[in-house]
């Protein structure tokens, strides 16, 4: 393999593999989670080899226990952990921050005693996680809502994962909150859930004040005859409601739009899949420079359904997101989030509410906060989506190098589509965000790559009992040093983000979310020219590089001329 296709193909961690396979009788496919296919043919005498080497590649993209992943291998040095502060600590400054209230450095434990208001507290009742194993260590939950109430309501939904709350507008009381499905038939009155359901409704701003109304978003398609087992609540059980679907696919119908998606673009972009740019035929004087016109039928280009099928799950995404926003911004509503087991649906709509909501969410120490809060603190199954091995489930093993529980039927793109829709509204708000794309897409790679222990495991009590902190890497400090080691003119960083310009909530009109794909990952290795979407932050930048070069210039001749008269 030349220099120059080894360039193309670029590094490929093991662990962004998401499946290997024999093409024929001498050649095999590495399917990749970051939209890569490559087919290797090997040579004619090592074509006996072929399944041996298929098979050792399968072995060392999918460990079976969880030490073996190669964050754990890098093993954190004592320096690199001498500032660095806990997920949980992080998490409880973050709730300092939606309570408005800001203490001197303490323990956790004086953070958390003074983290109330009159409407909602923060507490430890899942410090040892016993009520749900999936949440964190310490949940805002309405002040009316004792602990002991909130051990017998976790029973009323699935997995433990009752309702409590993600965010809240300390001005209005209205909160963002998110839950699994309930438990139990439809219709059937659950009081304990009904309580705590009511408790989050946005209070009066004075006593005399009606409670305003309640929202319940179940971002799944809505109860039907296909779909009976469906678990949801019915306005009439919850005073003051309203129930809304939002019907968004499960995990499965994802994967299985991603992988045709990836297949197609494989098929149409400029390079192949081993790396080389396609040659076409010439016609007249119209020369095909590698776009892969002879890749295909006609009919098979001009076919979007493919295209549009995934754009149509990332528009619902957007739509509901933004949804929920204006009804917290503009109506000052309480909104309760749930999907089936509250961590994937679930995630991307809070996230992505959060994210309009709250401009703190559009600055690299936001987004950061954002992402440990709903993605990791609250148990979105990043094991499970990745394909990687994880803890034994249903106990506390002595060392963490458990044969992995997840399996790859269960993987699924679900943090690449929330990307994808920021990455969508930075496109219709190019101003709003302090990071650019090109964050979000080496953001995204350093996930996949396990080079870092944050997004391992499926929860937040997993990755304590494997010691993952004191063990990985931190991708947070990996990122943190990328951008400064490149100033202000580093690609991360967003060079039209005006803060004073968007310094309140986002709510995007409906006309507006029609989302393109997103080049600047979908095609950065099929048709990396076009993957760049015109590179107007580069361009930017590059031109503020030759000013300030051309400032300094002058600067020093001026300097020059002074010293010799």
């Amino acid at each position: 393999m030349s220099k120059e296709t080894k360039s193309k193909l670029g590094t490929i961690p093991l662990t962004t593999v998401e499946q290997i396979k024999e093409q024929d009788a001498r050649s095999f496919e590495i399917i990749g989670h970051d939209m890569r296919l490559l087919v290797f043919d090997l040579k004619s005498e090592q074509k006996q080899e072929l399944s041996k080497i298929v098979e050792y590649l399968t072995r060392c993209a999918k460990p079976s226990r969880l030490v073996d992943l190669f964050a754990f291998a890098l093993n954190s040095t004592p320096s690199a952990l001498a500032n660095r502060t806990s997920p949980n600590m992080r998490l409880l400054k973050e709730y300092q921050r939606l309570f408005c209230k800001w203490f001197p450095p303490g323990t956790g434990f004086e953070i958390q005693k003074s983290l109330e208001d009159k409407w909602w507290r923060v507490t430890e009742a899942n410090s040892d996680y016993s009520l749900c194993s999936t949440y964190p260590s310490h949940l805002i939950v309405p002040r009316t809502i004792s602990d002991e109430e909130l051990q017998v309501m976790s029973t009323s939904r699935a997995l433990g994962r009752l309702p409590v709350i993600s965010w809240c507008d300390f001005g209005s009381g209205a909160v963002l909150a998110r839950s699994s499905q309930p438990m139990g038939i439809k219709n059937l009155k659950n009081y304990e859930d009904e309580k705590l359901v009511s408790a989050l409704r946005t209070p009066g701003i004075h006593r005399t004040d009606s409670l305003r109304k309640l929202y319940i978003v179940d971002a799944r398609p809505g109860v039907s005859d296909a779909r009976p087992r469906i678990c949801s609540e019915s306005a009439c059980s919850y005073p003051e409601s309203e129930v809304v679907y939002l019907g968004i696919e499960d995990i499965y119908e994802m994967r299985v739009s991603f992988s045709s998606l990836r297949k197609y673009v494989d098929t149409h972009g400029s390079i192949s899949s081993n790396g080389l740019p396609l040659a076409g035929p010439v016609t007249g004087d119209l020369v095909n420079h590698g776009s892969a016109w002879g890749r295909g039928t006609i009919n098979s280009m001009t076919k979007f359904s493919i295209r549009e099928e995934w754009l149509n799950h990332i528009q619902i995404i957007l739509i509901g997101g933004s949804w929920i926003a204006e009804k917290i911004a503009h109506e000052s509503a309480s909104v309760l989030v749930h999907c089936s087991d509250g961590w994937d649906r679930t995630t991307q709509l809070v996230g992505l509410a959060s994210l309009l909501l709250d401009p703190f969410y559009r600055t690299f120490t936001g987004f950061q906060a954002l992402v440990e809060k709903d993605w990791l603190a609250f148990g979105h199954q990043f094991a499970e989506r990745m394909g990687l091995p994880t803890l034994a489930k249903g106990g506390q093993p002595e060392n963490p190098s458990v044969k992995s529980q997840a399996s790859d039927n269960k993987t699924s793109p679900v943090l690449l589509q929330w990307l994808e829709c920021i990455a969508q509204l930075m496109r219709m708000y190019p101003s709003a965000f302090e990071f650019s794309s090109a964050f979000l897409v080496d953001f995204i790679d350093a996930v996949l790559s396990c080079r870092f222990g944050n997004f391992l495991c499926n929860s937040e009590w997993e990755r304590k009992q494997a010691e993952v902190e004191s063990s990985c890497p931190c991708i947070w400090k990996y990122l943190a040093d990328l951008r400064a080691s490149g100033g202000i003119f580093h690609e991360h960083r967003n060079p039209f983000y005006k803060p004073s310009k968007h310094n309140g909530p986002i709510v995007p009109p409906s006309p507006a979310l029609a989302p393109t794909l997103w080049p600047e990952f979908y095609l950065r290795w099929a048709c990396p020219l076009e993957s760049q979407g015109g590179g107007r932050e580069c361009q930017y930048i590059e031109a503020v590089k030759t000013i300030k070069d051309a400032e300094s210039r002058i600067i020093e001749l001026k300097r020059m001329i002074a010293e010799e008269h």
